[in-house]
């Protein structure tokens, strides 16, 4: 009996079906994903991988190689949910993707009025997006870039006998330029805007969510960090403000943890915390947020990037300062053997670059320590 009292109020706070989320409908579509997203308190809105497709599509067009990710996420009760994403760019300044999202909250046993059971009723939300993305000032090897994107889902839920079905739109901006030689991006989208669902001839709009977010990137003790402030503004909910840092050690170990300030009674505050490790080009991760209902939800996911490196287009020139952008990106981002490549091609090309011969040798340093 208390098994079937805990996964109704499961119901009634992730479903919205009369409860906490009621004013709209498919709220599955609100719930954060990702593992390295979730940890840094939601900030995948500035992330430069396919993961951030699902908070902001405008990062699709910063993909160099083709890219996937999956993410499970597992609570009591066997709900589930589970995420997949896959990014392709078509060029140095285009880039597509697709994503798909599977939410399950089990079954709950149903009744007549005799009390006699009858049987199972279940909750299965499915959610598909195809989108595009491109660079409208700029470019990925340059350190001053926009990119948007938009994208189309189609939503598909099944809450008992009834299912609804319904569409929504999602876009985003990414903007990235330098502070004191270390990158700074600005994030904004908007997701899930139009398109209802239907439940027993009752129709409940989709969550429509506006996310905002700023990401900052620094060395400390020899590493790289990237910190994140990002906000939420969830359909029929409250918006909260979420803080996270990264911590690289050797490209291979990421510690993460992350604060969110939020309403507790849907259970998006507090702490967030998880852990990344790259081996052989995959990056699995892991993240722990505690729910004052569903207890701690522990969330894994993998990426990985394959496929040749997009190059630059064969009509941009590729001058001493082009490449010397693309070498300090690679920097910024920790990748200091591939930058020490990009930063001595500066020089074969303008030998009096001090500036390359000092980032080379920085670089080098890293990779003794």
């Amino acid at each position: 009996m208390v098994i079937k009292v805990k996964k109704i109020i499961v119901w009634l706070v992730l479903i919205g079906g009369g409860g906490l989320w009621a004013s709209s409908g498919g709220n599955f579509l609100t719930f954060p994903t990702g593992a390295r997203s979730l940890s840094l308190a939601e900030g995948g809105i500035i992330s430069s991988d396919v993961e951030g497709l699902y908070y902001n599509c405008g990062v699709l067009a910063s993909l160099t190689q083709m890219g996937f990710s999956f993410s499970h996420e597992s609570h009591f009760l066997d709900i589930t949910n589970d995420y997949f994403a896959f990014g392709a760019p078509i060029d140095d300044r285009r880039a597509l993707g697709v994503n798909l999202g599977i939410f399950r909250a089990g079954s709950v046993s149903g009744y007549d009025s005799s009390g006699n059971p009858t049987k199972d009723y279940e909750e299965k939300d499915l959610a598909f997006g195809l989108y595009y993305s491109q660079y409208l000032l700029g470019g990925s090897q340059q350190p001053l870039r926009l990119s948007a994107g938009v994208g189309i889902k189609i939503i598909n839920s099944v809450l008992g006998e009834d299912s609804a079905s319904s569409f929504g739109i999602d876009g985003g901006f990414l903007y990235s330029f330098l502070v004191a030689d270390r990158p700074l991006s600005l994030g904004l989208s908007v997701s899930n805007a139009g398109g209802s669902l239907s439940y027993y001839q009752e129709a409940a709009a989709l969550p429509m969510t506006i996310r905002a977010g700023v990401g900052y990137n620094f060395d400390l003790l020899g590493n790289p960090v990237n910190a994140s402030l990002s906000y939420n503004l969830p359909g029929g909910l409250s918006g909260y403000p979420g803080v996270g840092l990264e911590y690289i050690l050797k490209e291979i170990l990421s510690i993460r943890l992350g604060y969110v300030v939020g309403d507790e009674k849907v259970g998006v505050s507090g702490i967030k915390f998880g852990l990344g490790i790259k081996i052989l080009g995959i990056n699995f991760d892991y993240a722990n947020s505690p729910h004052p209902v569903l207890g701690d939800n522990h969330l894994f996911s993998m990426g990985i990037n394959f496929g040749p490196q997009m190059a630059i287009s064969a009509q941009a020139p590729v001058s001493a300062e082009t490449i010397f952008n693309r070498a300090l990106k690679l920097y910024n981002d920790g990748r200091y053997a591939e930058s020490i490549i990009e930063f001595n091609k500066v020089l074969e090309l303008d030998p009096t670059n001090n500036q390359a011969l000092d980032y080379m040798k920085k670089a080098s340093e890293k990779i003794k320590k």
